[in-house]
Order: C-alpha cells, then structure tokens, then sequence
C-alpha cells in the first residue's frame, strides 16, 4: 500500500487527493473539512471547491511508508532486502511460467494457421481441376 504526507498536517494518509490547482497533496477528509470552512487553499490561499481535488489510487504514487528503527538496523535492512529477493524471484518464477503458456498457445496457433493454409492451398488446386475437366 502507498502512502502519502498531507500538505496540512504533515501526517501520512492513506485516502489521498491531489489539489489540481496547486499540486498539493491532502489527507481526504482533512482538506474536504478544511474546504468548507474556509474555501481556500491553507497552504497558497487560492479559492478551491471539492471540485478542485482528484483521488491518488494507491498505485499512481509510489511513496512508501518510513521505516521504523527496528527497519534501520543493519540486521532489518538485510531481512528486508532478502524479501525483496524472494519477491523478485517468485515474480520471475511467475513470468516464466507465463512465457511457457504463452509459447504452449503460440505453438497451437501456429499448427492451426498452417494446417488451413495447407487447406486452402488443397481446395485451390481441386478447384483447377475442376475448372480444367469442365473446360475440356
């Protein structure tokens, strides 16, 4: 899950919206509450509307929450890249196994186009004979 500093409190959010007047970034709430009693932006005293602000899906920013001090040890800085690792590698153990699908039904569509055009091909020479028998 991302996270985000609200321009207003300095606190993470997790619901937040982007001013698209100003660019700043808000908790929610706070700003929708903050909009009603005063109309304005509190950090550049620009007349906003609810209007005036777009939620962030959780995907669009990539702003990740601090790490504790626990974190910030060397023995939590080597335990979270060895996750890192493991996801990496589960990720690449995924798209391989894709790969391997994907070459599965690329095989078949293959045999299937060839085995029409060959097909075809059959038809078009039955059709000449045809053609030169009724000529005759």
């Amino acid at each position: 899950m991302s996270y985000n500093i609200c321009s207003l409190s300095g606190k993470i959010t997790s619901n937040p919206v982007i001013c698209t007047k100003t660019g700043y970034i808000f908790d929610k709430d706070l700003i929708m509450n903050y909009i009603e009693n005063f109309g304005n932006c509190p950090i550049t005293n620009i007349p906003l509307t609810k209007d005036d602000f777009d939620e962030i899906e959780n995907s669009e920013i990539n702003i990740n929450k601090p790490r504790t001090i626990e974190e910030m040890n060397v023995n939590g800085l080597l335990s979270n890249l060895n996750e890192q690792f493991i996801n990496i590698q589960n990720e690449i153990s995924e798209l391989k196994q894709k790969i391997i699908e994907r070459k599965k039904e690329l095989s078949v569509q293959c045999y299937k186009y060839d085995a029409s055009i060959n097909v075809i091909n059959q038809l078009i020479k039955e059709k000449e004979e045809l053609k030169k028998n009724f000529e005759m």
